[in-house]
Order: C-alpha cells, then sequence, then structure tokens
C-alpha cells in the first residue's frame, strides 16, 4: 500500500483518548496475568498484538489476518464467488 494512502486512512482520535490509552500502559507496566481488554478492530492486516502475559512473564500473540486469508477461509465466499449468476 501506498504510504500516502496508508496514513489518510489512519483513525484520528481526540487527545483524551491518547491519554487514557498510556495511563492504561502505565498501570499495566510489568504486570503478570495479565490479558488486555479492547478492541482489535483499529489494527491493520498483518499487524501482531499482545493477547496474554502470563505469571512468568512469557507473552503470547496473534495476528491480524490479512484480507487474502480470511477469503481463504472454509465457509467464507469470496468476492469472485459471489459474482457467479444464480
Amino acid at each position: 500500500m501506498n504510504l500516502l494512502e496508508r496514513l489518510q486512512s489512519m483513525r484520528v482520535v481526540p487527545c483524551e483518548d491518547y491519554v487514557t490509552a498510556m495511563k492504561l500502559r502505565e498501570a499495566n507496566h510489568n504486570a503478570t496475568s495479565y490479558t488486555p481488554a479492547g478492541s482489535t478492530d483499529d489494527l491493520w492486516p498483518g499487524t501482531y498484538y499482545l493477547t496474554h502475559i502470563d505469571e512468568k512473564y512469557r507473552r503470547s500473540y496473534a495476528v491480524v489476518p490479512h484480507l487474502e486469508m480470511i477469503d481463504d477461509l472454509p465457509g467464507e465466499s469470496s468476492s469472485s464467488d459471489s459474482d457467479v449468476n444464480e
């Protein structure tokens, strides 16, 4: 994706949202047995994100699927399949 297109596609949020997110990060810094709460809807495809930190500080991550991966899921129809006349 073109850098300018990617920057223009970013969602702008109020400064208060950023401050709230930073306070949450400070509160959970070095926390154990922690599972982040929140939406991953605004993450770009291919982004890795934290899903859990256990009592031994081991981290677990997940990845936001790429659009191509979503189209290939079983039971999902790709855009080319939806163009077929019935």
